[in-house]
């Protein structure tokens, strides 16, 4: 099994060596700078630069102090390469969906899970497309 993570500061890597202490191969992609993902594996570093459009709905169960929510998003994409590791996006443009669920607490405190999907569609071939999960955490400063 193969992890792609997305993100998370300090986060990002110490998922990735939890990860890898119970088998699960593990990449972590960093933002350096806008609109642009780092991949590190190792010694090895790569670029891939995306411009992404994906309004993002959110519906909240609920009025207490903790809130159930559930969230669905449907956009657009572009890509500077249209191989990302040995997936081949046949395009630059892609569709980026994303659903994701999660709780929100009083005072501003959310602990949820993502995942977004990036595909042509089938516009072109290959349409192998690349997958992201994440585990998400936010507190108001």
């Amino acid at each position: 099994m193969k992890a792609l993570i997305i993100g998370g500061g300090v986060a990002g890597p110490v998922l990735a060596m939890a990860l890898s202490r119970v088998g699960v191969d593990a990449e972590v992609f960093e933002r350096d700078g806008p609109d642009s993902l780092q991949r590190t594996e190792g010694d090895e570093h790569s670029g891939n630069n995306s411009l992404s459009f994906a309004p993002v709905f959110v519906y909240e169960f609920g009025n207490g102090s903790v809130k159930p929510f559930v969230e669905a998003g449907i956009g657009v994409s572009v890509f500077s390469q249209t191989q990302i590791e040995g997936n081949k996006l046949g395009s630059a443009f892609n569709f980026e969906d994303r659903l994701g669920l999660g709780v929100r607490f009083a005072g501003g405190h959310e602990v949820s899970v993502r995942a977004i999907h990036y595909s042509n569609a089938g516009i072109k071939e290959p349409n192998d497309g690349i997958e992201a999960y994440s585990l998400n955490y936010r507190m108001p400063i």
